[in-house]
């Protein structure tokens, strides 16, 4: 899970694909009253993967 933003009532987050099944039976449990689901831009795959990466070139 990527991104966690709670508001209120409303959940924000980002959930990589072979996670999803457990998030999903998660807030089916916790009653939940909408979803909306979009994948990931190219963008946002791009920061997740070069933030995760230590700056070797700094080194």
């Amino acid at each position: 899970m990527h991104g966690l933003d709670i508001r209120g009532h409303r959940v924000s987050l980002q959930v990589d694909t072979d996670q999803l099944d457990a998030v999903l039976r998660q807030l089916g449990e916790s009653g939940v009253r909408g979803l909306t689901s979009r994948p990931p831009t190219l963008e946002e795959l791009f920061l997740r993967h070069y933030q995760a990466v230590p700056d070797a070139v700094s080194r």
